[in-house]
C-alpha cells in the first residue's frame, strides 16, 4: 500500500511540473478601430512564457510566417523580455492582413517544442472592391503553390525553346531591350533595392507619379510609405529615428518590380 501511494505520488508530481512548465503564448493586435480589411497593415505582440534565459534567435524565425491563415508577420520590430516580467518573452512586429477567413488556432515553435496559440479577437473584413487579378502584397511562396510553379517553369522553357528552334528569340529580346515600360521598371527596380538614404527615400517619393503607374497590385502598403514620408520630407534634418520609420516602411514594397 505504501509502495502505490508512493507510486501516485510520484506521478502527480511530474505531472503538476510538466503542467506548471508548460509554456504558453498569445498574440495581441493593436488596432485604431475593432474592424480590420484586407491589405491593412497593424502593429501586433506575442507573449511567450514562461521562458527562462531566452534564445532570442528562434523568435527571430518568425518574420515571413503567416498566422491564421490571415495575418502575415512582415517585419519584426523588437524581441525582448517583459518589463514587468522577466520570464515573458515579447514580439513586437507588423502584420499585413491578407484574408478574411481566419482560424481560430495556430503554433509557435520554439526549440522543436510546438506552442498553442489562440487568434487574437479582430474582425477582418474582404476588400469591397477587387478585381480579378487582385492579391494582397505578398513577397511568400506557399507550399501549395509549388506544383504551378514547377508547371508555369517547364511552360516557360518549352516557350523559350520553340523562339530559339523558330530564330526568333533574339528579336524578341531586341524588342524587349527598347521597349519603354521594361526600360522604366529597370530603372525604377535598381532604385529600389539600393534605397537606403535620406535622399534616396525622397527621390523615389518624388517620382512616385512615374513608378506608381507601373506597380500592378496598388496595396494599401504603398500608401503608408507615402503617408510616413509626408510626415518627415520637410524637416530640415532626419535623425535615426526618421531614416528607421521610412525605411521600415519602405522595406514592405522594396520588392515592387521583381
Amino acid at each position: 500500500m505504501k509502495i502505490l501511494s508512493s507510486l501516485v505520488l510520484c506521478f502527480y508530481f511530474i505531472f503538476s511540473t510538466a503542467i506548471a512548465s508548460e509554456i504558453k503564448a498569445e498574440l495581441n493586435i493593436h488596432s485604431e478601430t475593432a474592424i480590420l480589411k484586407e491589405g491593412d497593415l497593424a502593429e501586433g505582440v506575442f507573449r511567450i512564457w514562461p521562458i527562462e534565459n531566452a534564445d532570442f534567435n528562434e523568435f527571430r524565425k518568425l518574420q515571413g510566417m503567416n498566422f491564421f491563415n490571415s495575418l502575415n508577420l512582415v517585419q519584426i520590430h523588437s524581441i525582448d523580455t517583459s518589463v514587468n516580467n522577466a520570464d515573458v518573452v515579447e514580439v513586437k512586429g507588423l502584420f499585413l492582413v491578407k484574408n478574411e477567413k481566419k482560424q481560430t488556432l495556430n503554433a509557435i515553435n520554439y526549440k522543436g517544442q510546438s506552442i498553442q496559440l489562440m487568434a487574437p479577437p479582430i474582425k477582418i473584413m474582404p476588400l469591397e472592391k477587387r478585381s480579378d487579378d487582385y492579391f494582397i502584397l505578398d513577397q511568400s511562396v506557399s507550399y501549395s503553390n509549388i506544383q504551378k510553379i514547377l508547371m508555369a517553369i517547364i511552360a516557360g522553357t518549352l516557350i523559350v525553346l520553340g523562339f530559339w528552334k523558330r530564330g526568333n528569340i533574339k528579336q524578341f529580346l531586341k524588342k524587349f531591350r527598347h521597349d519603354p515600360t521594361a526600360i522604366a521598371i529597370k530603372r525604377f527596380n535598381e532604385k529600389f533595392l539600393k534605397a537606403s538614404t535620406r535622399e534616396d527615400f525622397e527621390e523615389i517619393y518624388s517620382l512616385r507619379n512615374d513608378w506608381f503607374k507601373l506597380v500592378k497590385i496598388q496595396a494599401s502598403a504603398y500608401q503608408e510609405f507615402f503617408k510616413v514620408m509626408n510626415q518627415h520630407q520637410y524637416k530640415k534634418n532626419w535623425g535615426t529615428e526618421e531614416l528607421s520609420e521610412v525605411q521600415s516602411s519602405f522595406d514592405i514594397i522594396r520588392g515592387s518590380f521583381k
